[in-house]
Order: C-alpha cells, then structure tokens, then sequence
C-alpha cells in the first residue's frame, strides 16, 4: 500500500457526484453553525437564530436522501448507501436558491458592521492551524494552506468536472491574519459550497451508486495515509497492515485536536475577552479533542 488523497478511485461515478453534494452541504452546515455560535460569544445572539434556521433545511435534505438528519452515514466503501430520491436535486437546488442572498444578509448584518469588525493597526497575527485556519493565516507555501478538497484548480473529491476557487481571508487583505480572518474564510467557503454542488446537481449523470465490494477486507502488507479535509481541517487516517482482517494500527488525525496544540501559544497575555473571540474563531468540537 501507498500514501493517498482525495481524488483516487471511488465507486461508480453518480456516487462520487452525490458524494461531492453531501460533502458540501454538510460544510455549509457545520460552517452555519461556527457562524452563529462565534457570534453569539461576541455577544451577538440574533445571527445564530439565522445560522439554525437554514441549518434545518439542510438538515432536511439530509433525511430526504438517507433518512438521518446529524450522523447520517451516508457514504461507504464503494459508493454510497442508496441514491438521491426524486426531487431531492430540484430540493436541493431551490434550497441554494433560497440560501445564497442569505450570505449577503449575514455579510450586512454582522461582517461589515463597524461593532463586529476589528478597528484597522488592531488585529493580531495568529500561529498557523490547520484547513480554514490555515487560510485565513495568509499565503502559504505550494504544501500548505491549499484546500484538501482539492488543492486549487483540481477537482473535488475525484470528480474531475467539479472544481473549487482558492479561498481567503477578508477582501484578500492578508495583512491581517486574525479571528476575523477566520470567521470570513468560513463565510467565503460557504458560498464556494453553493457553487460547487451547484456544478454537481448539472453535472451528474445517471447510474449506480455503489459498486461490488468483498464482504471481508484484507488489506495486503503494508501502511497507507489517507487525508481529506472537513469543515475543521485535515482529517487523515494512518493504517498499518500485518495482512489480516484487523488493523495493526490505525491513527486518526483530528483537525479541532492539532488546532488545540497551538490555543496556548495565540493566546498568551490576551485579556479572557479576547481567549473567548480565539476560541470561537477556531470552531472546535470537542469529542474530537476529548479522545
């Protein structure tokens, strides 16, 4: 076995589309929640309201498809575990519609309002995380900084007609490289969301969604790293096989825990007030700290 990314074989081709949408709906879920509870630290409870609110629509898409809402297991090896109803693209296509001028809303009501935005010569240079974060630093080296999902001008999730814009900070100003920066990077990957399922619901052809897998694995000898990125960061999967049915080891990198490897270092010598907005800006989840 070798090392790995997004972008190798996958399944039948509808699959890979139908995962591409999925995958990009749960980002603009998970990034609709960091929106309102960021907020709502900074004191400002009304956006959250908002970020639930369309959350529930994507939450219904979700049952639609595979009839969970939250931990909806929906992709497995070889494919996925049934295909798109009737209806649920031309859904999922209005919900878009309804959603996209919703960014806009949010942008007026808190991202450019002089009380949430940092006063310019104010903001503070942050260490380097991870995913979003990592964004939001600033440019990076050609290794760093890029979406997993692809990097730039690749395609997303091994679809090759599907593709995704770089993202950045706020305006592209990479002066700055702070909790705000954070924040408009998730505002700005929503919208790149829109865009891409968007070109997946054109794009995606009839077929099956889940090819013929063997009943038992037995991965040959050898070790296989395999990374793709969530709403927080790289995820990768470190597997070392001896040849049988069990791993003999298997690592899980979190992105919310190496985010937390550097909490200490940004925010030394902040007042509490400040160590609330970084905390908030980093969008942890704790089960995968708490490990």
């Amino acid at each position: 076995m070798g090392g790995g990314e997004a972008g190798e074989d996958r399944g039948p081709e509808r699959a890979e589309y139908l995962r591409v949408i999925v995958s990009e709906l749960n980002r603009i879920s998970s990034h609709l929640i960091a929106f309102g509870s960021f907020t709502a630290d900074m004191g400002a409870f009304t956006p959250f309201l908002y970020a639930i609110r369309e959350r529930e629509r994507v939450n219904d898409l979700f049952e639609t498809i595979c009839g969970n809402r939250l931990t909806y297991n929906y992709a497995r090896i070889g494919g996925v575990s049934g295909d798109a109803p009737p209806g649920f693209l031309e859904k999922t296509g209005e919900f878009l519609d309804y959603f996209e001028p919703k960014l806009d809303e949010y942008n007026n009501l808190i991202s450019y309002n002089k009380i949430f935005r940092p006063p310019a010569g104010q903001r503070r240079r942050d260490l380097r995380g991870g995913g979003d974060r990592l964004r939001a630093d600033g440019p990076q080296p050609a290794r760093l900084g890029r979406p997993l999902r692809p990097a730039e001008g690749r395609a997303v999730l091994g679809v090759p007609e599907v593709r995704l814009q770089g993202m950045r900070g706020h305006r592209g100003a990479r002066e700055a490289r702070d909790c705000f920066d954070r924040y408009m990077v998730r505002i700005n990957e929503m919208r790149e969301s829109i865009k891409i399922v968007r070109q997946a619901i054109a794009q995606i052809p009839e077929g099956p969604v889940l090819a013929k897998v063997p009943r038992v694995f037995k991965p040959p000898v050898g070790e296989v790293y395999f990374r793709t990125e969530n709403p927080r960061g790289e995820t990768g999967f470190y597997l070392i096989s001896d040849g049988s049915v069990n791993a003999y080891r298997l690592k899980i990198r979190a992105g919310s825990f190496v985010t937390m490897n550097i909490f200490e270092k940004v925010t030394r010598g902040l007042m509490i007030a400040d160590v609330v907005a970084v905390i908030g800006s980093f969008d942890i989840i704790l089960p995968e700290i708490d490990r």
